[in-house]
């Protein structure tokens, strides 16, 4: 079958999948004869049997429709068309358009999101945090399965996806469902998932398709990063090098201390030898590559220390403050190649010896080493070039999906009070009481609110003002004796978050609001 032109097959389990190209859609009744035989044979070679009932086929047209739909057969048994199939997961539709998928997948978050219904209400259940926590790791982990494939950046993907994440988010903040997405968003501290799904393509385009990309107007490629192969490593190169915490910092032996640091963006080593009397035999100042982190800085103050001593009997100890390089070091599930080039080194220079010392305790030795690295980040020119760990590209691309959120939050015509009291996103907010909630959304119980929905009078039964939450908080006369017991004496100069964020204060509001919503009810209950 690999022979054929324009045919594959691939077998995952217990799903076989034969594709075909061509230019004409009538030739695949006589195309694809040939392969399906080549299946028929291998599974009666190894007594399998394909049921013909189960199998589909779909295809999928380029630009003009079909106009002849082929025959196909196994055993004999005409195999039947879809306009939808299921693979590994994924529901295909003809056009790749990716929206029975999602529509599928929307069905499920729904049926799990009502099972989750049961332990959490508006006013009693499983707290918010856990809620969020639930969607994290399995929810969200289940609507982006697949992802790479489907994703695109059109205007519906991205409305389907914020639509499927919404019925999360309603759940987790405990609001009105008529609050916007954007509300949502910001009050439970979720990103919205069309940029999550972009950035996981994106990590996807360049470390699995090597598509390049641009950050802070600088290209980046697969090869720049850090990519050990670690089925490529020999047995004996997966070792580990102990190190100790015995070593005197402060003895009178020949001894070498390394360190790392990271300021204003630029990262340095620093390698210090002294004598047995303290003196400074050498030093050295390395600046390295913005992108580096603290910890290839360590690792590479220690690899120049090594490089620099070079083959000796002399018995040399290199002090480092940094246990994640030494543990690093000592473990064989860490390839990251400047651990594995240093590994290797240490490995034929059994007479030097790493031991750990506490960091910023006063030992001289550790503190003139500090300096040197600081001093090595002002250096114009960078001395050496790390490869970039994926962590550096993870956290990029976190940023940058947090400033899209940013400008997206700030341009929205929704929720505009809201903004005023939260201004800037922030992942670890989790606001889900739902009295608190109706404050800051001001959908709920409120006449304004009540109006604009249903219709009802917008007006505050005090018979003063509108009823919105500005007038409730700060001035409604029937809450007077409410503000005087919980609110501090200063209220009138407290902003709605400041309350909140007081304890008695936020006692206060939920007491108001309750009473409001119970009128709310009460009215409701007696009009009908």
């Amino acid at each position: 079958m690999d022979e054929q032109e324009n045919i594959m097959c691939t077998m995952f389990a217990d799903d076989i999948l034969i594709m075909s190209s061509g230019t004409v859609s009538y030739k695949f009744t006589e195309s694809l004869v040939t392969p399906i035989k080549v299946v028929e044979s291998w599974a009666n070679k190894y007594k399998l049997k394909i049921n013909p009932t189960k199998s589909k086929f779909i295809m999928f047209p380029y630009k003009k429709d079909i106009t002849h739909v082929p025959r196909l057969k196994m055993n004999d048994i005409v195999i039947k068309q879809s306009r939808t199939l299921k693979y590994l997961g994924l529901l295909f539709d003809e056009r790749l358009t990716w929206r029975p998928h999602l529509e599928g997948v929307r069905e499920k978050v729904n049926y799990l999101q009502n099972k989750l219904y049961r332990f959490s209400r508006a006013t009693w259940g499983v707290k918010p945090q856990v809620l969020k926590e639930i969607y994290k790791v399995a929810i969200e982990k289940y609507i982006l399965y697949g992802v790479e494939i489907w994703f695109n950046k059109t205007v519906k993907i991205s409305q389907k996806l914020i639509q499927i994440q919404r019925v999360a988010l309603v759940q987790i903040a405990k609001t009105y469902k008529t609050v916007s997405s954007e509300a949502l968003q910001v009050l439970t501290g979720l990103v919205p998932l069309d940029l999550v799904a972009d950035k996981e393509v994106t990590k996807f385009n360049l470390f699995n398709r090597g598509i390049p990309i641009n950050i802070k107007d600088k290209e980046y490629s697969f090869q720049d990063f850090d990519l050990v192969n670690k089925l490529g490593l020999l047995p004996w190169e997966k070792g580990g090098i102990s190190w100790s915490m015995d070593s005197d910092p402060n003895g009178r032996f020949k001894k070498i201390f390394t360190d790392g640091s990271k300021l204003n963006g630029r990262v340095g080593s620093g390698v210090v030898c002294l004598s047995e009397d303290r003196d400074i035999i050498w030093k050295l100042e390395i600046r390295l590559n913005d992108e580096a982190s603290v910890f290839i800085a360590e690792a590479v103050a220690i690899q120049m220390a090594v490089e620099k001593v070079g083959p000796t009997k002399e018995k040399i100890v290199i002090f480092s403050d940094s246990k994640s390089v030494l543990m690093a070091l000592e473990s064989n599930k860490n390839h990251s190649e400047v651990i594995m080039k240093l590994r290797k080194i240490l490995l034929v220079n059994p007479q030097i010896k790493l031991n750990w010392v506490r960091a910023h305790i006063g030992i001289y030795g550790n503190e003139l080493v500090d300096l040197s690295a600081k001093n090595a980040t002002t250096k114009e020119e960078v001395d050496i070039k790390v490869k970039i760990p994926k962590s550096w590209i993870k956290n990029q691309l976190k940023l940058t999906m947090l400033q899209e959120w940013q400008a997206r939050w700030m341009s929205s015509p929704n929720s505009r009070f809201l903004y005023g009291i939260f201004p800037e996103v922030n992942t670890k907010r989790c606001h889900g009481d739902f009295l608190i909630n109706q404050i800051l959304t001001t959908h709920g119980c409120f006449p304004v609110h009540q109006h604009r929905f249903f219709g009802k009078s917008p007006d505050c039964e005090c018979g003063r003002d509108q009823g919105t939450v500005s007038h409730y908080v700060y001035g409604c006369q029937i809450y007077r004796e409410v503000r005087q017991k919980y609110f501090p004496e200063n209220f009138f100069q407290l902003g709605i978050l400041e309350l909140i964020l007081n304890t008695r204060g936020k006692i206060g509001l939920k007491i108001i609001i309750q009473d409001v919503l119970t009128k709310s009810l009460a009215c409701v209950v007696s009009s009908s």
